[in-house]
């Protein structure tokens, strides 16, 4: 990856968000992380100047941008230090040595480095839960309550004991006292 020191003059000059993004890592910052992760970044400048600043600093070669993706959030991985960058950036006069440990080529102000690659720890699925087959089996009813009413009930062949007397219970439930039953007229 070639990195352009003139290119990050420029943006820190021309664009106000690498600007907000330099000025924030030279006044609160006291080391260079290796990754910034614009969630944690988020509560003191906004994200879209967070992602912004990244994007565009990924084309100057200093790191590589990665969008957030599952359980990865938005982030930047730094193949520089970045707070001697920004100091860069803003026109302080730092050895670039602290920024890259690679030679810069003086007539194209550009240097090649090595992109560092992230560590990604393994995460390892859980077990899928074995699949259990329910093949219900059952039997239908048909009982003959009085002329001309008859009930249909589905009753699996396994009914236990206990199953039988709720059953029992709800059906004792569902009986109308003679005042709740409607009128019905006789012709």
């Amino acid at each position: 990856m070639t990195i352009s020191l003139s290119k990050i003059r420029a943006l820190y000059t021309h664009n106000n968000e690498v600007r907000e993004f330099f000025d924030f890592v030279i006044n609160t910052l006291k080391h260079s992380p290796k990754i910034s992760h614009v969630d944690s970044l988020a509560e003191r400048l906004p994200r879209r100047t967070l992602t912004t600043a990244f994007a565009l600093l990924s084309t100057a070669g200093v790191g590589e941008y990665k969008r957030g993706r599952w359980q990865s959030g938005t982030r930047m991985i730094w193949s520089v230090a970045l707070l001697p960058l920004a100091l860069y950036a803003r026109g302080d006069d730092v050895d670039i040595a602290y920024i890259v440990d690679e030679p810069v080529h003086e007539e194209t102000q550009q240097v090649e480095v090595p992109m560092p690659r992230e560590k990604v720890k393994p995460v390892q699925a859980p077990a899928p839960e074995p699949v259990k087959e329910f093949i219900r089996t059952s039997y239908t009813h048909h009982f003959s309550l009085r002329p001309g009413v008859d009930v249909v009930i589905e009753i699996p062949e396994d009914l236990t004991a206990s199953e039988a007397t709720r059953l029992a219970n709800f059906i004792k439930s569902q009986v109308l006292l003679p005042e709740e039953m409607p009128k019905t007229r006789v012709s």
